[in-house]
């Protein structure tokens, strides 16, 4: 049983260093694009020196830069939340909506990467380039889409895991006030 726990806690470390990782990685995806925006602006309009390569790169940049970022963020739990009605449930109510709804994330990430790895084995194999100036093979510009789900899929998991374990929080606090309420 304690060598399941260590294993388990290598592979959560694991997971979290490669999402802290590829996050990193998302931050210097954004400082390029921003370098490169910048620089077609003032190239474009100021010198009148546009490149034609730039809009590529920025539109490929944007693409990696979803999927680097994605599981870092609901990693640290800052995706966007409909919160106006959750707010209002009740805490073991709120609970449910997040096991439900990061189950229900997972499974759509999970479709996503298997139909992600289906088509990037397809352009692998058939070795099919995009019809742009920089003409960039398709499975290394679409490859960052199962990879970044597969993450996002196992975060959702991870997440999904993480509220069951409060869920028997609430009902151990539960049973523990209606047990000093009894005479």
């Amino acid at each position: 049983m304690e060598r399941r726990m260590k294993l388990k806690t290598k592979f959560s470390t694991f997971l979290d260093r490669v999402i802290e990782g590829l996050g990193l990685l998302g931050v210097l995806v954004l400082i390029l694009l921003l370098v490169l925006t910048n620089k077609e602006v003032v190239g474009r309009y100021f010198l009148n020196r546009p490149t034609a390569w730039s809009l590529e790169i920025i539109e490929y940049g944007l693409l990696y830069l979803t999927f680097l970022g994605a599981a870092w963020l609901l990693k640290n739990e800052e995706h966007i939340v409909m919160d106006i009605v959750y707010d209002q449930l009740r805490p073991g109510v709120q609970v449910w909506v997040n096991i439900i709804t990061s189950a229900m994330a997972a499974i759509g990430c999970f479709i996503v990467t298997w139909y992600g790895v289906k088509a990037c084995w397809g352009f692998y194999q058939t070795g099919q380039y995009f019809a742009a100036y920089l003409e960039p093979p398709k499975w290394i510009i679409v490859g960052i889409v199962p990879v970044g789900t597969l993450l996002l899929c196992v975060q959702f998991l991870r997440r999904t895991y993480g509220y069951f374990k409060r869920r028997k929080g609430f009902l151990e606090e539960k049973k523990r006030a209606l047990g000093e309420l009894e005479f």
